[in-house]
């Protein structure tokens, strides 16, 4: 389900959408002879990679995916019949990731994982935090599993991704912004649940900077995370080894290792 440029295929019926100055086209779900053929390329991608599994973009189908309106419902219902017949020709072995996939609840029960991708500073708000940590209890009480993806980013940009790697001691800023982020992770954290921090997908994007807060023994919870005010934005939680604490309106934390 990822983006597409270039041109309108012959064969494939493309959505447009307008992208800034360009264009910009998506795979139309709502064609079921696209969702035969994508399903049966995806598998056998799987098959001859010998992968665990597979990553789905563009799972989320609400008012800022960016497709019409009045066809997220059948888009919805769609992509859910996709990842069923994908999840049923991979094989109970593998597994299905679908990104920021949580709250569309037809592809809800076929993926395994669930990727919270904060790709900007829309998704990184503090409203959109407090309900990603409810959506993680969701997702582990169901037992599936939770990717908490944050990226470091450089002075004046607000897109996590785009550009980072181009961005003057990236790596550094990368350990500056880290107890912030991961202090968001810990607060929402349950079973089932992984933190993922980098500044770009590239593997040179940070990927195999050692991080040494990250090889902390950080032990169980205590209990859920407790909010200072019930309209405040500081939440605390205890675990074996550390006590987190973190504002998320200023984006200050502060995690002290026991």
């Amino acid at each position: 389900m990822g983006q597409i440029f270039g041109r309108r295929s012959r064969d494939r019926k493309l959505l447009e959408k307008t992208n800034g100055p360009a264009f910009s086209y998506y795979f139309d779900a709502l064609n079921p002879e696209f969702r035969k053929w994508w399903v049966a390329s995806a598998v056998e991608g799987v098959q001859i990679s010998g992968a665990d599994g597979i990553f789905i973009d563009r799972m989320n189908v609400d008012d800022n995916a960016g497709y019409p309106k009045e066809d997220l419902a059948e888009i919805s219902k769609a992509k859910g019949e996709m990842m069923a017949a994908l999840k049923e020709q991979m094989g109970p072995d593998k597994i299905l990731v679908g990104n920021n996939a949580a709250d569309t609840k037809d592809v809800f029960p076929y993926c395994d994982a669930f990727m919270f991708e904060h790709y900007n500073a829309t998704v990184t708000n503090k409203e959109n935090l407090l309900k990603e940590w409810d959506d993680m209890i969701r997702i582990a009480k169901a037992g599936k599993i939770s990717i908490y993806r944050f990226g470091a980013k450089g002075k004046g940009q607000n897109d996590i991704t785009i550009g980072a790697t181009k961005t003057d001691g990236i790596e550094k800023k990368s350990k500056d912004q880290l107890e912030y982020y991961h202090a968001c992770f810990l607060i929402g954290a349950q079973p089932y649940s992984y933190f993922q921090w980098n500044w770009g997908w590239n593997l040179e994007d940070g990927n195999l900077v050692d991080y040494p807060a990250l090889q902390k023994p950080l032990g169980s919870p205590k209990g859920a995370y407790k909010r200072e005010k019930p309209d405040g934005w500081i939440f605390t939680r205890e675990f074996e080894h550390a006590s987190v604490w973190v504002n998320t309106e200023t984006k200050k934390a502060k995690i002290t290792w026991h």
